[in-house]
C-alpha cells in the first residue's frame, strides 16, 4: 500500500530547529552561556548561527566573554551588502 499524506504533523515530531532563531537573530545582545543555552562546542554554534543569519539576510557577531569561561554574547545586524550565496 503505497504512503498517503496527512495534513499536519504530529505533536510528537521533533523539528530539526532546536533554538529560537528568530528571537535570537531580532538584532539583541544575547549572553548565551555554553551548557545551558547551546550544548554543542561554541564554535559550531558560531558556525551555526552565521549559516542561519545568512539564509534570513543578517550578519552576525559571537563574541567571548573575557572574564566569565562559559558566556558568548550573540548579535545579528542587517547585511551592509548582499549575503552572498555560495554555489
Amino acid at each position: 500500500m503505497p504512503a498517503k499524506p496527512i495534513k499536519k504533523l504530529p505533536d510528537t515530531v521533533r523539528s530539526y530547529t532546536k533554538y529560537d532563531w528568530e528571537r535570537l537573530l531580532d538584532g539583541q545582545i544575547w549572553p548565551l552561556t555554553e551548557g545551558s543555552d547551546f550544548n554543542i562546542k561554541p564554535k559550531h554554534f558560531q558556525i551555526l548561527a552565521h549559516k542561519t543569519a545568512k539564509k534570513m539576510g543578517k550578519r552576525v557577531s559571537f563574541l567571548k566573554d573575557k572574564e566569565k569561561t562559559n558566556v558568548y554574547y550573540l548579535q545579528a545586524r542587517a547585511a551592509t551588502k548582499p549575503v552572498s550565496k555560495k554555489k
